[in-house]
């Protein structure tokens, strides 16, 4: 069978996301139920109406009601979901039992490598006989990709949507504390220590794809409390991609990874801000998971000690 070019991208939480806007009536109750952000499930719709080239809803009296090309498309999509769902039960039986153990562990962005092949180096150490692969993953999209089942479990910064969410276990590992990185040879890097007041009129990078999260937003609330005016500069690039647009005026880029390989980079620690680094897994039947992803932790915490 043929498949289209056009949903060749599409993913079953595209799906998912489209059937409980229809059910719930808003993105923000779809949110609730899927346990995903708001911004991801209209992001979904709006890629799932992209890709098929059709309007499937409308907004009536701040609801999003289906168009009649959304109606039908909505039967079918339904009925597509069960019939997905009943099909992966009826494979139980038949799942081979004797497929090498292997587990799919995320980083989000902005981690330290050489800690995680540390980390990696010693669980194969402790669990010779499994398999591990690991994948670097966009911090918006963890708790999708371990509901989607696309990894097992991820280790990350902060908690937030973590707490709420039903179908997720997770373990803080430690608390990581909020570093900023200048160049050494700039304005900030005179001082031998600095403060939140050091950084007013600062100019802050940060990667594009923290642009209107949690996370993105605590950061610049903790400066706006403070009185500190910063200007924020968002770049499609990752935490250590970010330091190659630091200059020798007031610039920097804030993290809670502090690793410093480059000699012309200092990494100076803001008064008693820290994140929770943070390993999570999906609540499942599969109790080795959470076997692993305990001991993984422990690892983890035992590298840091």
């Amino acid at each position: 069978m043929r498949v289209d070019h056009r949903i060749s991208n599409l993913t079953l939480m595209h799906f998912a996301c489209f059937t409980a806007v229809v059910e719930t009536g808003t993105t923000l109750k779809a949110s609730e139920v899927l346990h995903i952000s708001q911004p991801q499930v209209s992001q979904k719709i709006s890629q799932l109406e992209n890709s098929i080239d059709v309007v499937l809803f409308r907004r009536e009296n701040h609801r999003l009601v289906l168009t009649e090309a959304g109606q039908l498309f909505f039967s079918r999509c339904r009925q597509s979901l069960e019939d997905f769902n009943l099909s992966l039960e009826e494979l139980r039986p038949y799942q081979n039992s004797e497929k090498p153990n292997t587990i799919r562990i995320g980083f989000t962005e902005g981690q330290e490598p050489g800690d995680i092949l540390l980390w990696l180096r010693h669980f194969k150490i402790q669990f010779p006989e499994i398999s591990t692969t690991s994948e670097i993953v966009r911090w918006v999209n963890a708790i999708e990709k371990i509901l989607c089942g696309d990894i097992d479990m991820c280790i990350l910064i902060d908690v937030a949507g973590l707490c709420e969410n039903i179908n997720i276990h997770y373990r803080v590992i430690r608390q990581l504390p909020l570093h900023c990185v200048v160049r050494r040879d700039s304005i900030l890097a005179q001082k031998e220590t600095l403060s939140f007041a050091d950084l007013n009129g600062c100019t802050c990078y940060f990667s594009s794809y923290q642009r209107n999260t949690k996370i993105q937003e605590e950061s610049q609330d903790l400066f706006r409390q403070r009185g500190i005016n910063i200007r924020w500069e968002s770049k499609d690039a990752d935490c250590f991609a970010l330091r190659r647009y630091l200059d020798t005026e007031k610039s920097c880029v804030l993290t809670y990874s502090a690793a410093i390989e480059d000699t012309s980079l200092r990494a100076y620690a803001l008064g008693g801000i820290a994140k929770p680094l943070v390993i999570a897994w999906k609540k499942a039947k599969n109790v080795h998971i959470e076997q692993y992803a305990i001991e993984l932790a422990s690892i983890i915490q035992h590298c840091h000690q």
